[in-house]
């Protein structure tokens, strides 16, 4: 088991810290590597001096080391300045540099240069515990198996069944090797009991030349040891990043590839992504170079925990739609200005509902009861209809209440209107709560004019019914009245006193009249 985190505890400078656990009762993951913020990296320790230090704080075992197939043949170590190599180590063990050594140690104090031909110069007189020379141009031996001549190699035996370090005449050094091809040119592992620095780049190939090759970390188990993380690849097409088994990978395309619950801001994640922001707003940030980097860029989706806490936002700040699909499709869009458009691209108002078939717009009520949950609002070839459907949202249990055609002609139970108003299906009844003179029924009018001739049938004292007429919609006179109380009908009066009572308050004019056809033969007036 591993982790990753990072030692931030704000939105401050902070490092990022890889861990590993030695068993699953391990509760505390034990740092194998960090990355300051700074940008150094440290191995073996928590306070990195260097882009790479590397600390191994043990008497016994290796600091660095590498390790190649028995076909390698390229550098096993290349130390550069300013992209020029300064310090080689090849596949056979020569060790190339372009700059002078200076070991010291007890009874030792020498720094050697080379010359233009390569030849290792003495610049200032060297001492040994022990050591032999000719001070000539021939071979001159010293004790221990070292052997120098003229444009000749510089060769360490030490007793060795190999060369243990070849420099040839070209200034190659080669270490387990006497044909080193490089400036540094090693031959098995390399190892360093303290901290391992580089000017310049580092470039470890395991499989020699310029192909595939890794560098592999190890946590200790008794053993070999279990690899924790891994550089691999090629350098001319991809390099991945492979930590504990497959749990965290990322390869050269930039595609990464994460085992298990991954958390921003929490140690305990309890999704495949737990972002958690503490005690601050908490948001994702969507940007491209279109949209700009800055605080106002990009969609923003996130949560409050300030001000309006518990409550979420998707905020595009950008002067474009907010689009959501399914299945491929696009569902819903709000355009720039606010629109909104289900299933259409182009919403023309603050809402705008599409289809191919009779879109509807379903209000549910899931207290009433059965059969009586839904009413719906619906467009369909023209018509705009308001109805009820069944629980089961049938088309062949609907019922449409009410439906208005492309012509402006309204049905109140009629599906296919002819006329202004079409009823089928039942009576029509007219209440009103208001009393006196500001009542009102059905008012007819004759001309769109500005003094319209206007006809009404109200009910004025909750008893009577009552029929008038009016030039200008303020005076009005009634031309019937149907007494509620005593069943009467009046013409001229509101008090009729009769089955019919007619008045006729003028001293000319005709009170009742009939005509009928000159061919008629019948009663104009019968009483009985």
């Amino acid at each position: 088991m591993g982790a990753i985190e990072t030692d931030a505890t704000s939105y401050g400078a902070g490092g990022l810290v890889f861990g590993t656990r030695s068993a699953t009762t391990d509760t505390s993951p034990s740092e194998r590597m960090r990355i300051d913020a700074t940008g150094n990296v440290g191995i073996g320790t928590t306070s990195p001096y260097a882009k790479l230090s590397v600390e191994h704080l043990s008497s016994t075992g290796t600091v660095i080391g590498a390790d190649a197939l028995s076909t390698f043949t390229g550098n096993l170590l290349d130390l550069k300045v300013a992209s020029s190599s300064k310090f080689m180590v090849n596949y056979l063990g020569n060790i190339t540099t372009a700059g002078t050594f200076a070991p010291s140690g007890v009874g030792t104090n020498m720094l050697v240069t080379s010359d233009a031909s390569g030849v290792l110069v003495s610049s200032s007189t060297p001492t040994a515990a022990a050591y032999y020379a000719t001070s000539t141009t021939a071979t001159s031996t010293f004790a221990g198996g070292f052997s120098a001549g003229n444009n000749a190699a510089f060769v360490v035996n030490q007793a060795a069944a190999a060369n243990s370090l070849y420099v040839n005449a070209a200034g190659n050094v080669g270490v387990g090797t006497a044909g080193p091809s490089y400036k540094l040119d090693i031959v098995g592992d390399i190892k360093a009991s303290t901290n391992f620095y580089l000017g310049s780049g580092l470039v470890l190939d395991s499989n020699g030349g310029n192909s595939v090759g890794d560098i592999d970390f190890y946590y200790p188990t008794g053993g070999a040891g279990v690899k924790t993380l891994g550089l691999f690849g090629n350098q001319d097409t991809t390099l991945n990043l492979k930590l504990a088994d497959g749990i965290l990978q990322v390869d050269g395309t930039g595609n990464s590839y994460i085992q298990g619950n991954v958390g921003i801001g929490t140690t305990s994640p309890q999704t495949k992504l737990n972002v958690d922001g503490g005690a601050n707003d908490t948001y994702f940030k969507l940007s491209n170079s279109y949209s700009g980097g800055m605080n106002t860029d990009g969609l923003n989706i996130g949560i409050y925990q300030n001000g309006d806490a518990g409550s979420a936002e998707i905020w595009n700040w950008e002067n474009g739609y907010l689009r959501f699909a399914t299945n491929g499709s696009e569902r819903l869009r709000i355009t720039n200005s606010g629109n909104v458009g289900i299933g259409t691209t182009t919403p023309t108002s603050l809402l705008q509902v599409a289809g191919a078939t009779a879109p509807k717009i379903t209000l549910s009520d899931t207290d009433a009861s059965a059969d009586q949950k839904h009413w719906f609002i619906e467009s369909n070839t023209g018509k705009f209809a308001i109805g009820t459907t069944s629980d089961a949202l049938a088309t062949n249990a609907t019922y449409r209440a009410l439906t208005i055609d492309s012509s402006g002609n309204v049905g109140v139970g009629a599906t296919s209107p002819q006329s202004l108003l079409h009823v089928r299906g039942g009576d029509i009844r007219i209440d009103t709560a208001v009393t006196g003179s500001t009542k009102r029924g059905i008012l007819f009018t004759g001309d769109t004019g500005a003094t319209p001739y206007m006809r009404e049938v109200f009910d004025w004292s909750s008893t009577d019914l009552n029929f008038e007429r009016s030039a200008d919609g303020s005076t009005w006179t009634n031309i019937m009245n149907l007494d509620w109380t005593n069943s009467y009908v009046g013409i001229g009066t509101t008090s009729p006193y009769a089955k019919l009572s007619v008045e006729h308050l003028s001293s000319t004019g005709t009170v009742i009249g009939t005509d009928a056809l000159s061919t008629f033969t019948g009663n104009l007036l019968d009483l009985k």
